[in-house]
């Protein structure tokens, strides 16, 4: 963990919380992504990890020119339903050949073992230490749950996006 003065990515930030997490499951929603629905995105994911009892990422399928940047996963077809299932590798921004089009997209709930892998890592893509990294090396000892989330997903860390979400909330608004 690097001084609280410096930002080294997410992976960083998660171990800043881990006294205050301890032995409890936590939930991490990235602010930058917006996803509307009546049942929230985080709510989704924590009744599948109740059911799967470990670590759940939020995922949806993006265009596959879009992969880039997202943390993308490969899938065990052979545990898949048509919304849940296990991961077999996750790849961070991948540059060429992503192992899916299923992006993390911003919600997790983890269960506090990802600490081990935290503590191990280095920085890796932009210089910085990667959640996704974490949860990669995770995935030899035990089982990630990726989740296709019910919602609209908007990304306001773009122009484009945040444009795009207070356009489908305005429209909410002014139908009802």
């Amino acid at each position: 963990m690097s001084d609280k003065k410096t930002q080294n990515g997410l992976g960083d930030a998660i171990l800043h919380a881990e006294h205050l997490i301890q032995e409890e499951p936590f939930a991490i929603i990235l602010a930058d992504d917006l996803i509307i629905n009546h049942q929230s995105c985080i709510s989704q994911l924590i009744e599948i990890y109740r059911e799967h009892q470990c670590s759940v990422v939020g995922v949806n399928e993006v265009p596959e020119n879009e992969t880039d940047k997202y943390g993308v996963i490969s899938i065990d077809k052979s545990t898949s339903t048509n919304k849940t299932f296990f991961l077999k590798d996750i790849v961070e921004k991948p540059k060429t050949n992503p192992p899916s089009n299923f992006a993390v997209v911003g919600r997790y709930v983890l269960s506090n073992k990802i600490f081990k892998y935290l503590h191990n890592l280095a920085p890796s893509v932009g210089g910085e230490v990667q959640l996704t990294d974490a949860i990669k090396l995770m995935l030899d000892d035990e089982k990630v749950v990726g989740h296709m989330y019910e919602g609209a997903h908007f990304d306001c860390g773009s122009k484009s996006g945040y444009v795009n979400a207070i356009k489908h909330l305005a429209k909410d608004i002014l139908n009802d």
